[in-house]
């Protein structure tokens, strides 16, 4: 049971790390100049020097894209103009270009935006998805911060960043101490974001921090249960009592 702890707080630790680089690496972003601009400015006339705006602003994505090893892709959204910038491309008519370039799973392009890019909050994580990354199917962990961070409700803009799910799920399995050990993570209200193992042993979420016996059928269980100073996120593993026996 300790050693399944000490797991699960190494998890957590490689899992705040790395979500600590991204908050600042958004933060850098919230506070370039060129980003500013573009999110403000509205729509450009064809043939207007104005395209250099986009075209600034557009260059500094690419290097911040490749500063960690689990961001897949960032964007960023204006809500003046509508448009949307990537690491690899400027999507000035996005509901045109969305269903080969940039796709999210089971969304056509009005939900994608409804869900990520116009509803005013912080910053939030979405659940793990599919989406088409440099035209690839990649699942990914949307992480979506307003512009600016301390006025949400102006929401002027959004930057999202994909975090590649086979990152959170590499430190979750890495943390396997039993043959049946589950593992999810989810925020602070409880959403699940990303899980390994048998998803029917997602449980135990109004549970607090530390370790806990629970029942789940008839098999008993050991949760353990952290939460991210971080980032908010809370980490869980179910082992089975069966395994501690054994």
């Amino acid at each position: 049971m300790e050693q399944n702890y000490a797991m699960l707080r190494l998890a957590k630790t490689s899992a705040d790390l790395s979500l600590d680089q991204a908050f600042k690496l958004s933060q850098l972003l919230l506070l370039d100049n060129d980003i500013a601009k573009f999110i403000y400015q509205g729509e450009v006339d064809g043939g207007s020097i104005d395209i250099q705006t986009i075209i600034d602003a557009k260059i500094t994505l690419p290097v911040a894209r490749s500063i960690s090893s689990m961001l897949s892709e960032i964007y960023i959204f204006s809500k003046n103009s509508g448009y949307l910038l990537s690491a690899s491309n400027a999507y000035l008519e996005p509901e045109k270009m969305y269903p080969t370039l940039f796709a999210f799973e089971g969304l056509n392009y009005r939900q994608f935006r409804s869900k990520y890019l116009t509803a005013p909050f912080s910053r939030a994580f979405f659940a793990e998805t599919t989406a088409l990354v440099d035209g690839r199917a990649m699942r990914v962990i949307p992480l979506v911060q307003t512009f600016p961070l301390n006025s949400p409700s102006s929401n002027s803009g959004k930057i999202v960043m994909l975090l590649d799910s086979e990152f959170f799920s590499s430190i979750l399995a890495e943390q396997r101490v039993g043959e049946n050990l589950t593992s999810f993570i989810t925020d602070s209200s409880g959403k699940l974001i990303t899980s390994w193992g048998d998803t029917s042993l997602v449980v135990g979420l109004d549970y607090g921090d530390g370790q806990h016996r629970i029942q789940v059928g008839d098999e008993k269980y050991v949760l353990s249960v952290l939460t991210s100073e971080v980032s908010g996120l809370r980490f869980f593993s179910v082992l089975s009592l069966k395994d501690i026996s054994a």
